[in-house]
């Protein structure tokens, strides 16, 4: 079950760690998850001194569902070591995740699994961003045995690993209730990128961008 609450803001004067102002424009949420392309990858480093890095690889296999006019994206996520020469360090399944994104559902997660485990599926999908967001809009998904609530904060300066450059980052804010999903914490995207930042539950840091890959198809 979904609920969307709408909340208007004539002047908004919340701000970023940084001290920039958030914006006030409306977002067409599925505009910063494409899950377009032949081929997709990321990668992340940790605004903290890790040993790891994170790659996500979306798999090019794409799942047809509401007779083929949904694509269920999946993307798997991996620990992999900073120094390859490392023999101490190993690498490690991260997270997979199954999602959608279009301009008629909006961006919908249909389940994710964590460090390799089974996947916790959600049915109905939860809702991670509607058509287009309003500031401090909520969707709420009552699915999986859990509330999955994603709020739509604005969109600011987001100075990452890859660039400092961008300033039109949304950033939405994904409570479980504390039930432990793996997708709880705060996510910023950009436009054409998809994930350019997560801070996700109890984490070390922040993962940040520093390379992505795409192939058209």
């Amino acid at each position: 079950m979904r609920t969307s609450f709408l909340v208007f803001a004539l002047m908004l004067s919340a701000c970023d760690g940084e001290g920039s102002a958030v914006s006030v424009t409306g977002k067409a949420v599925p505009d910063f998850f494409p899950f377009d392309g032949a081929e997709r990858s990321w990668t992340f480093e940790s605004d903290t001194e890790l040993e790891h890095r994170m790659v996500g690889v979306m798999n090019p296999e794409k799942e047809l569902i509401n007779d083929g006019a949904t694509e269920v994206i999946t993307v798997d996520y991996s620990l992999v070591c900073v120094d390859e020469d490392d023999t101490t360090c190993t690498g490690s399944d991260y997270r997979t995740v199954r999602m959608s994104s279009d301009a008629g559902n909006g961006v919908l997660l249909y389940g994710i699994s964590v460090n390799g485990g089974d996947e916790l599926t959600f049915d109905p999908p939860a809702v991670l961003g509607d058509r287009s967001a309003l500031i401090d809009e909520e969707w709420v998904t009552e699915t999986g045995g859990t509330t999955i609530t994603s709020k739509f904060t604005g969109s600011e300066d987001c100075a990452i690993r890859w660039t400092d450059e961008w300033n039109d980052c949304i950033v939405l804010e994904i409570d479980d209730g504390g039930a432990n999903t793996g997708i709880a914490g705060t996510i910023w995207a950009v436009a054409s990128y998809n994930m350019v930042a997560m801070q996700i539950g109890a984490d070390t840091g922040r993962w940040e961008l520093s390379s992505a890959t795409f192939v058209a198809e």
